[in-house]
């Protein structure tokens, strides 16, 4: 048994220290291992940032003699935030083609050898939370107290970091504040470390002040970011954002009136060079882009561009003489692309009289709005490079609101009888797999029923045009497509070049998917649905996945790509990492579990049963997952802006989880008691999550900001109160069971922390097989299984 057991002074302070270090790490290396590989591997970085706290736990447990904080802390929290730093330097430098694992041994051990750097400040913090846990387990409410409000307070801190300084000076602000933890303890020992500790606190912060310093990330080489791709010339322009990094570079070729914006190292949009007058805007009579416009047959009135990036798409507005254009784009440093940085390259358009450019996500916007609207003009408006960059700490695999019937039935309503919604985005090969425009087809035809249209092939119109890969242009109209509007359409497409009609009312319907999901009658088109290769299937609020085609009981069969082209999610690359991670986690959790009870004192099987003990903690990971991905989801749409839903939603949880765990401490002595009191607190607010949230959401949307904040802190607040007397009135009962607590408290805890891993990944396997509420269910469940081991537990 330790000496420092008792633990005369407290470590709360340093528990909040490591607890904000570890979720500013985890969101900052979200944003890099997105820009240096794909969103999808993010799920990496969450894995690892819960099993570091796992590992943790099941190393004391192995050696309860590290549950000794006055010996660990200094020393493991100082090498551990300059190991970070470090690690950050080679997880920058180090090339990995994620393409090449089949052709390339070498590419899957470099992958392997960036999880294990990216694991070494979250294993360091997870050893420390542990030793402090185990060590003192009856003052568990005051120190997880601590440890929810430190994550709390890495919430909130952790984006403004990264737009402000970048992701890689925000991982140098983690290891900062894990080295600071260490200062105290060195002190308290009367040793010279207080001075490194000191020091390495200084230099880190010091390098997080000067980002320039620090080495700069490789990304995968199919990113157009990639030094091979660039010619050695610098970007003209490199920012980090919530949204993405957001790089401007010359457009290849040399084209001096054209400037690439890449999302995450990839081409995501473009500037184009303007001179503010009307007549050089023609080239658009025989653009894409005119096929709404020119379908139109008048003159446009109010126009609204949903992903307006650039301002390209407005230019084609004001080409044909759009009266007013209403430019919504999410990501702030984009927005100052175009109405400061290289305002005059695009020809001062954030001035013109008849442009009004927001920075806001679209679905909030045009909840806002009354219009009507004579076209509203969707510019693959998605979030396929981590628009979960901002919730990414959240453990959510963000997906858009802008894909979902919900959002196709809210703007048809705020269309002119003839207007359009146009929505635009690319296919990697149509002929071959138009998943994208079949999935957004489905969901139209779903909107269009809702609005009592019997035939909603009469209501769309679709045309393709062949520019590095397939651009899909899709009508959706509340008035049938017919006349005037069919001829001018077809007239328009035969005038751009490469562009085919794919399906336009009165021409001649083609066969094929097209025609399967705009006319077959409802329980051929349930039996098509089912019976096709991929899951086209619509896309509803309840479970936004638009871009995620591939059935998860089938991820090891898909995943051939089939050309150069980037746009390979039917191959279900995230779906496998997904998987991959989950067994992975699942394994590595089986194996460091048993670990410690072969290596360390037997267990005191007379005081407590390590199922009960098992299966408690087990449950509160999980469910806690359960409940935090879904309910930041689904606040996510009600906040509007990405960022809100980390800012508010998870640190207004986690505040009132702490405050939850420190009233646990009154109620540890009357668990029969509270056991039915927590149990049908946990059924209601899940059953009023479910369906009470879906039914406000309508109404909050259009409210000012403020108000929906104050929505989204009072749907939280409770749930996080209830969650929080959970955990430590679990570790309270071991301490009052076990004469020698720190082991079993610490495996209680490596329970928890990779369970936690668990629920994360499977949250959003079944949010994407089944939807929100059904893991609100799940959650309730699993809080359900909880209280069934507290009784035994306390008992």
């Amino acid at each position: 048994m330790p000496d420092d057991r008792r633990l005369p002074r407290s470590y709360d302070l340093e528990v909040f220290l490591l607890a904000f270090a570890g979720l500013v790490l985890e969101i900052a290396y979200t944003r890099i291992v997105s820009f240096k590989l794909f969103y999808y591997h993010t799920y990496l970085v969450i894995g690892l940032a819960m099993l570091g706290v796992g590992f943790g736990g099941a190393v004391v447990a192995g050696a309860p003699r590290l549950a000794a904080p006055a010996r660990l802390m200094g020393p493991v929290a100082t090498l551990g935030a300059m190991a970070t730093a470090a690690a950050y330097a080679l997880v920058a430098r180090i090339e990995l083609s994620v393409l090449d694992f089949a052709s390339d041994p070498a590419s899957p051990l470099a992958l392997v050898a960036v999880c294990a750097l990216v694991f070494v400040g979250f294993g360091a913090i997870g050893v420390l939370l542990a030793s402090v846990f185990a060590a003192a387990p009856e003052r568990m409410p005051r120190a997880y107290l601590a440890d929810l409000g430190g994550a709390a307070l890495g919430c909130a801190a952790a984006v403004p970091c990264v737009s402000l300084a970048g992701a890689p000076a925000t991982v140098m602000i983690g290891a900062a504040a894990m080295a600071a933890a260490g200062i105290r303890p060195w002190r308290r020992r009367g040793s010279g470390g207080a001075g490194a500790a000191v020091v390495a606190t200084a230099a880190l912060l010091a390098l997080a002040a000067r980002p320039a310093l620090l080495p700069t990330i490789v990304p995968d080489p199919v990113k157009t970011m990639h030094p091979q791709h660039l010619g050695g010339a610098p970007p003209l322009f490199s920012a980090w954002s919530p949204v993405f990094r957001i790089d401007v570079t010359p457009a290849a070729g040399a084209d001096p009136d054209v400037l690439v914006i890449h999302h995450d190292g990839l081409w995501g949009s473009t500037l184009h060079r303007w001179d503010g007058a009307p007549a050089s805007l023609a080239p658009f009579d025989h653009d894409e882009r005119a096929l709404p416009f020119r379908a139109l047959v008048r003159v446009p009135g109010n126009v609204a561009v949903i992903g307006a990036a650039g301002g390209h798409e407005i230019l084609a507005a004001l080409r044909f003489g759009s009266a007013h254009v209403d430019g919504v784009e999410l990501n702030p440093i984009t927005v100052d692309l175009v109405r400061r940085r290289f305002a005059d390259f695009v020809g001062r358009i954030a001035e013109h009289p008849a442009v009004n450019i927001v920075n806001d996500e679209g679905r909030s916007w045009l909840a806002r709005q009354t219009g009507p609207f004579d076209i509203v003009y969707f510019v693959a408006p998605d979030s396929y490079a981590a628009m979960n960059s901002a919730t990414s700490g959240a453990f959510v695999l963000s997906e858009s609101y802008l894909y979902t019937v919900e959002m196709i039935d809210a703007t048809l309503a705020r269309l002119a009888p003839d207007g359009f919604l146009a929505m635009q985005f690319g296919e990697d090969d149509f002929d071959a797999q138009p998943n994208r425009t079949l999935r957004y087809l489905a969901s139209a035809r779903a909107a269009l029923a809702r609005r009592g249209v019997a035939d909603p092939a009469a209501h769309v119109a679709v045309a393709t045009t062949r520019s590095l890969g397939d651009v899909s242009t899709i009508l959706v109209s509340p008035t049938p497509i017919t006349g005037a509007r069919a001829r001018a359409f077809a007239a328009a497409a035969a005038d751009v070049p490469h562009t085919r009609v794919q399906w336009l009312p009165g021409a001649p319907p083609p066969r094929g998917p097209l025609a399967s999901v705009l006319t077959l009658a409802d329980g051929a088109f349930a039996a098509w649905l089912a019976a096709y290769p991929f899951d086209v299937s619509p896309v509803y609020d309840d479970a936004p996945f638009f871009w995620h085609f591939g059935r998860f009981g089938a991820f090891l069969g898909l995943g051939r790509h089939a050309g150069p082209g980037i746009m390979w999610e039917a191959s279900g690359a995230g779906e496998r990492v997904l998987m991959a991670t989950l067994i992975a986690a699942t394994l590595f959790a089986a194996a460091s579990l048993a670990l410690p009870m072969a290596v360390a004192a037997p267990w005191p099987a007379a005081a407590i049963g390590r199922g009960t003990v098992a299966g408690y903690f087990a449950a509160l990971g999980v469910g806690f997952m359960l409940f935090e991905v879904a309910l930041i989801q689904k606040l996510a749409l009600v906040l509007g802006y990405p960022t809100y839903s980390l800012g508010v939603t998870l640190m207004s949880l986690l505040v009132a989880a702490g405050l939850g765990s420190l009233a646990s401490e009154r109620w540890s002595a009357a668990v029969d008691r509270l056991a039915p009191r927590l149990a049908v607190a946990v059924v209601a607010l899940a059953a009023l999550y479910a369906f009470g949230l879906d039914a406000v959401t309508p109404l909050v949307l259009p409210a000012s900001l403020p108000i929906r904040i104050v929505v989204a802190l009072a749907a939280t607040a409770p749930l996080g109160f209830v969650l929080g007397v959970f955990l430590p009135l679990g570790v309270r009962c071991i301490a009052r069971k076990v004469p020698e607590p720190a082991a079993v408290v610490a495996w209680a805890w490596a329970t928890n922390g990779f369970f936690s891993v668990i629920g994360s990944v499977a949250t959003t396997i079944l949010a994407m097989t089944f939807g929100f509420r059904i893991v609100l269910g799940f959650a309730a469940a699993a809080y359900l299984v909880a209280i069934l081991f507290l009784r035994p537990l306390a008992r």
